[in-house]
């Protein structure tokens, strides 16, 4: 399917309004929806309708309808954790393919329906359920459970020492306590989440944990001597989610770069200005979603309109651009990393720097 730009940019345009109207036809098609969705029923569904259309304005700015279908399916899973019937969401798709039948230009109709339709032929077959992240059949893994299973009684002190203990006796490497332990077991609490088998606390509480670690084994950590670079490292505007980031830039913090870590949901206008404040060598933005390479792409225009950093290159990461091979291209950045050894590596390219060693 060819690339539509124009069309893409009126479904980002109208997506609000579009929402709108795809919800007050679901609520008069099944008005069983309100009781599920309660207190705010309305408010829930255009949030939801609103994401969907940019993940289509995304499918189709790419002209991989992949993106769209995917994010529907990953819908189906948490939909079907909670206990809310498939007809939900097949029925707020068909109403967001009313919607479109009645508002788009005729000439502009025909991908958008389609690939909502390809959603929703494949909406039957497709699993219920999310693979788990966790393997025990290595002792890395076997520690990763034992890591989410201690933090999920609240005992973080117990679950600090598991890690903290195998890397003080060598046990475990400390690249391998982040990228074999840490970071498997926040999917597999990302997992159980999108399951509904673990509240938005429990998560948090395991997030903090981690983090807390992470900066316990950065202390511990061998650091090369400093090469004169800086990097800003940061989570977009709207995303969240930043562990991934965090061990990138720890890793990168070992390697000798001088790390400005921002953290997660970062607006791109004090991005911007933070790149020129530290006089950043490089910038580093993650995005989690489809619908955030958006904000990187916005972050990067931005970036691009001041003389005095424009030239700074900008390396980007996380799921959002991971799981597509051309994305960062579209976002316009300059590389992409898909792992913390390899952030380590490109950035050094990045810079005119030698390969590390690691």
């Amino acid at each position: 399917m060819p690339p539509s730009p124009f069309l893409a940019q009126i479904l980002d345009a109208s997506a609000s309004g579009y929402a709108v109207l795809a919800t007050e036809r679901l609520m008069l098609r099944r008005p069983e929806v309100a009781h599920r969705f309660a207190p705010h029923p309305r408010l829930a569904w255009k949030e939801n309708l609103t994401g969907r259309l940019y993940d289509l304005s995304d499918a189709i700015q790419q002209g991989r309808p992949s993106l769209f279908i995917d994010q529907v399916l990953w819908g189906k899973i948490a939909f079907a954790a909670r206990g809310v019937p498939l007809g939900d969401l097949r029925e707020s798709l068909v109403a967001l393919r009313e919607v479109l039948t009645d508002e788009l230009p005729e000439a502009e109709r025909a991908k958008p329906l389609q690939i909502i339709q390809m959603s929703l032929d494949a909406l039957e077959a497709a699993p219920d359920e999310a693979p788990s992240a966790l393997s025990v059949d290595t002792p890395h893994g076997r520690l990763a459970a034992k890591y989410v299973l201690a933090l999920l009684e609240g005992d973080r002190r117990a679950a600090s020492a598991m890690v903290l203990d195998a890397v003080d006796a060598n046990r475990v490497s400390l690249h391998d306590a982040y990228l074999s332990v840490l970071v498997p077991a926040q999917q597999e609490l990302g997992r159980m989440w999108h399951m509904n088998e673990i509240s938005v606390a429990e998560e948090h509480f395991v997030t903090a944990t981690s983090k807390m670690i992470m900066s316990q084994l950065l202390a511990r950590a061998p650091k090369s001597p400093a090469n004169g670079r800086t990097v800003i490292a940061s989570a977009v505007e709207g995303d969240t989610h930043d562990v991934g980031l965090r061990v990138a830039s720890d890793f990168l913090d070992i390697d000798g770069w001088r790390v400005i870590y921002l953290g997660n949901n970062m607006p791109a206008t004090d991005l911007v200005q933070a790149v020129s404040d530290f006089r950043a060598d490089l910038l580093a933005l993650s995005a989690t979603l489809p619908s955030q390479r958006r904000n990187v792409a916005k972050a990067i225009r931005m970036l691009r309109e001041r003389p005095e950093i424009a030239r700074v290159p900008v390396l980007v990461g996380g799921r959002a651009f991971c799981n597509d091979e051309t994305a960062w291209k579209d976002a316009g950045a300059d590389a992409i990393a898909c792992d913390a050894h390899d952030a380590v590596r490109v950035a050094r390219s990045l810079v005119g720097l030698s390969a590390p060693v690691l």
